[in-house]
């Protein structure tokens, strides 16, 4: 019985890692898009009040406004050649594609979000300083709701170009080798005036006064097709009084109960 105790506590230790949200990087900004195949596979969007959101893939949209502060987990799940999209909160149960779709999550006014974590525990683990850890995106939408935004884009190959744009721009800029990070920064003032984006690496110099609500920024091809690139973001760690921070807890705690009936030993400390 005492080995069986202490084999129990030694494999519940082992997984409180997995079991915290402390460290968890989360992101300020309206939203992502992110290609099924290549892109980040758990997303959590934490949503206040009356805050409005946009899910779209393919033909299939979601768009609701939520009356209550709430927390959104969306999952992305691999089936075969299908990659199936998935979400209780947004009243969907699953909308598979294939691989090469594209997954648009757009909420209304900056929201906190992140990607892959849980269950990624490097995502938990890691700093928001020091080394760069990019993920791998089509686009970013930032909000002028927010104050000064630097980070950092390397495109996927030597033809692939970050285009800029909002409700009446679009300018495009050639990216460098892909083994080198450009530099980008929104600066933006008092409600959100002025605006402009700088990249020294791409000689980037644009006024963006003319934005009503975000800049996107999104990778292309040669031939104008959308295509996932490596974006670096400023992240904090995930607040604790955001809505999100309870339900990375309580979804801790199922995939800690779920390893623990998986070895059977639960039952057998009865």
């Amino acid at each position: 019985m005492k080995l069986r105790l202490k084999l129990l506590l030694s494999f519940a230790l082992s997984l409180l890692p997995l079991c915290s949200t402390q460290g968890c990087k989360s992101y300020q900004v309206r939203g992502f898009i992110i290609q099924l195949d290549s892109g980040p596979r758990n997303i959590t969007v934490s949503l206040e009040k009356n805050q409005n959101m946009d899910l779209k893939l393919a033909h299939y949209r979601v768009s609701r406004t939520f009356r209550e502060r709430m927390c959104h987990v969306i999952n992305i799940k691999k089936r075969g050649p299908w990659f199936c999209v998935e979400s209780e909160t947004l009243s969907f149960t699953e909308v598979c594609r294939r691989g090469g779709e594209s997954l648009h999550l757009f909420s209304y006014a900056s929201a906190t979000w992140t990607l892959d974590c849980p269950p990624d525990s490097g995502s938990r683990t890691l700093s928001c300083s020091g080394d760069l850890h990019p993920l791998r995106l089509q686009a970013v939408l930032l909000g002028l709701d927010s104050g000064d935004f630097a980070f950092k884009w390397r495109p996927n190959d030597m033809n692939t170009s970050v285009l800029l744009s909002w409700e009446t721009v679009g300018e495009v800029y050639k990216g460098r080798n892909p083994s080198e990070w450009s530099d980008f920064l929104v600066s933006r003032g008092v409600s959100g005036r002025p605006c402009r984006v700088y990249s020294e690496a791409l000689n980037v110099n644009l006024s963006c006064d003319a934005a009503k609500e975000f800049v996107s920024f999104g990778s292309f091809n040669e031939v104008f097709i959308s295509v996932a690139s490596d974006f670096a973001l400023p992240c904090e760690y995930l607040p604790e009084d955001s809505a999100c921070s309870d339900t990375l807890k309580r979804y801790s705690g199922k995939m800690f109960h779920r390893n623990m009936l998986r070895h059977n030993i639960i039952t057998s400390v009865s």
